[in-house]
């Protein structure tokens, strides 16, 4: 249905704000800040919203669940129900692209309501999005859809010329209008809105009317918007672009971040910890001296950060540790400064990045995980040599994140690649139309042998730098691993089977499994001797991993009986 046919009848109605009703759908993220401000900023203006969260957060990134023709059914009959006048959709990532176009066609074939896109995917390739919605929002969408909901309530269609970030159709013809500038105060827009009413979450072939952040323990949020760095594989430049922002950060006040979370935590009666989701966490001090103080004494609970190896100073890890910083999360990318440098046009040296692993192990944090993008086009054998030897040179207990390369649309890197030859437009294309499962499995770090590598050996790697994170196996032990691995396939080989196996640990609690066992061990008083000795755990963990395996494979033989 045309825009001008609904916009004229609710003009003709003459609706009160609160009678408009708008329909906001979050596409595999029950997290959802932004859309969430949105609903907040909505309300507060005294429209009516709704909240769909299409399957929560990917709990199997590698599997992710499908949208299923009874989850179809049951958003077409939500909908139906509530019968909005505007639905937005918020598409955060490329990967999306294939399941939003499903969702709108869905929603399309049975009812006639104007449909809003918005979100980082809409931002960075809108011309792919234009032909799939009414309208779409360029950057940041708060004051566009308050303004759009005001012009299709009165029916007022030319005032959406005057609607900055706002892309329609305008007599047949496509209207980009300009860039929206963006919010300057952050402290101006509402805290999240997080309650039963009127959220709904649809997965697993059921619809149930919660708000799933309200069932979590760890509670999300932000305390800045913007990044100082520029990734050569990241989207935020593109991001910062179309807003004119060129890198610049704006901080939300201390006393407005910890406001939200005195407020979370009453609604949330299962919150223990807090998640910071800033790109990388202020550190400015002055700003930290504030926040630290307000958090120990209004907040108190644990909470996790991302940092940046040239953000991370001592003095304010140590004030944040005081304050209860308990994980931090570090993109490294790669353990070789010729790929941050002229590959991923990161700055940091390898001392930067050493430097940091000491600060964060001497100030306590207890939970440090380093990201690494690997088997890459553009890495030679000499770098993995190098991220080897960078990663037993770190400071301190860590764990790794470790996955593959994606090239997401427009940024340098895939540029480059394009002209490199390392891909094609064609393939390319595969992040827009091969969905959601298949590009969630491409991005893993566990890719298939190619035909020209197709031996052990080019599989070897991440299963050497995953043996770094085990603090008792010295730098010597895993170097001679590595060498002889090298050179041998039947060691590469059997280095990679005995690390997969114990990458199969990492999720695997054998106290569940053998209860009993555990019991005797506190009983025995064990349990501070093995704290001390972590390479007796490893060790045993590893015994019963390989007959709980033995187990299961005797038990396939047996006719009738399963794991």
């Amino acid at each position: 249905m045309e825009s001008e046919v609904l916009a004229t009848e609710l003009k003709a109605t003459g609706r009160d704000r609160a009678s408009f009703h708008v329909c906001l759908i979050s596409l595999y993220n029950s997290i959802a800040p932004g859309l969430r401000i949105i609903s907040a900023l909505l309300k507060r203006e005294g429209y009516t919203v709704d909240f769909v969260f299409l399957h929560g957060n990917l709990s199997t990134p590698d599997h992710p669940d499908p949208f299923t023709s009874t989850e179809r059914d049951l958003l077409v009959g939500l909908c139906r129900e509530l019968k909005p006048d505007l639905i937005g959709i918020g598409v955060t990532s490329s990967f999306l692209h294939l399941l939003m176009r499903d969702v709108v066609a869905t929603i399309r074939k049975t009812i006639d309501v104007p449909i809003l896109l918005g979100g980082i995917h809409v931002t960075i390739v809108p011309e792919r999005c234009v032909d799939h919605a009414d309208y779409l929002c360029i950057g940041e969408g708060e004051a566009t859809i308050v303004k759009l909901a005001e012009c299709l309530r009165t029916g007022n269609l030319r005032a959406l010329r005057d609607v900055p970030g706002l892309v329609y159709r305008e007599d047949g013809k496509v209207r980009w209008n300009p860039e929206r500038c963006p919010v300057k105060n952050l402290d101006e827009l509402p805290y999240q809105d997080i309650d039963e009413a009127g959220k709904y979450l649809l997965e697993s072939d059921r619809l149930v009317e919660v708000d799933p952040i309200l069932e979590q323990s760890c509670y999300p949020t932000y305390a800045s918007r913007g990044c100082p760095f520029n990734c050569s594989f990241c989207s935020r430049d593109l991001i910062n672009d179309a807003s004119g922002l060129r890198r610049a950060i704006r901080f939300r006040s201390p006393e407005h971040v910890i406001g939200e979370l005195e407020a979370a935590k009453q609604k949330c009666l299962n919150m223990r910890s807090v998640r910071l989701w800033d790109d990388t966490f202020p550190t400015r001090l002055s700003w930290l001296r504030e926040f630290t103080q307000l958090y120990k004494e209004r907040v108190g609970l644990p909470f996790e950060i991302w940092l940046h190896p040239k953000s991370v100073r001592r003095e304010a890890v140590c004030m944040l540790k005081e304050a209860g910083l308990a994980s931090v999360d570090i993109g490294i990318e790669s353990g070789s400064q010729r790929v941050r440098r002229e590959i991923f046009n990161r700055p940091e040296k390898q001392e930067d990045v050493i430097a940091t692993s000491h600060v964060l192990a001497d100030c306590g944090i207890e939970r440090v995980t380093f990201d690494l993008i690997l088997e890459h086009e553009y890495e030679r054998l000499a770098d993995k040599w190098e991220t080897l030897d960078l990663l037993l040179r770190l400071k301190g207990s860590f764990k790794l994140n470790m996955h593959g390369l994606s090239y997401l649309p427009k940024t340098a890197l895939t540029e480059r690649a394009l002209k490199d030859g390392f891909i094609t437009e064609d393939e390319l294309e595969f992040v827009f139309d091969g969905g959601l499962e298949a590009n969630m499995l491409h991005h893993r770090w566990v890719k298939p042998p190619r035909p020209n590598n197709a031996d052990a050996r080019g599989l070897i790697w991440p299963r050497l730098y995953f043996l770094t994170q085990y603090p008792f196996l010295s730098p010597r032990v895993i170097r001679s691993i590595a060498r002889w691995a090298s050179k041998s396939k039947l060691v590469a080989g059997a280095v990679i089977c005995v690390v997969d196996m114990l990458w199969g640990m990492e999720e695997w609690r054998p106290e569940l499994e053998y209860p009993g066992l555990v019991q005797r061990v506190r009983r025995g008083g064990l349990e501070p001797f093995l704290r001390a000795h972590p390479g007796v755990v490893f060790i045993g963990r590893l015994i019963l991993a390989f007959v709980r395996r033995v187990r299961r494979s005797l038990i396939r033989l047996v006719p009738g009986r399963s794991t």
